[in-house]
């Protein structure tokens, strides 16, 4: 059980389970900015212009944070390190 823990492909697949933690959490952090910047913005209507701008912006960062880890990864990966 020990072994498991660590070898280099446990360790891989732990940092590739965390694609959709990054993902979701980028998205959702844009959703609650454009959402607090919309009901600060329109008072008194909700039109959701600025939630979905802030969506999209959270959307690319989650995508460029699952590239930069990919990249990551093989990186460590081509120089034989942990």
């Amino acid at each position: 059980m020990i072994k498991l823990y660590k070898s280099k492909n446990f360790k891989k697949y732990l940092h590739l389970s965390s694609i959709g933690i990054e993902m979701g959490v980028a998205t959702m952090i844009g959703i609650g900015i454009g959402w607090t910047l919309d009901k600060y913005v329109f008072k008194e209507k909700y039109y959701p212009w600025i939630t979905l701008v802030f969506l999209f912006f959270g959307f690319i960062a989650g995508i460029k944070n699952v590239i930069q880890l990919i990249k990551s990864l093989e990186k460590k990966e081509n120089n034989g390190t942990d």
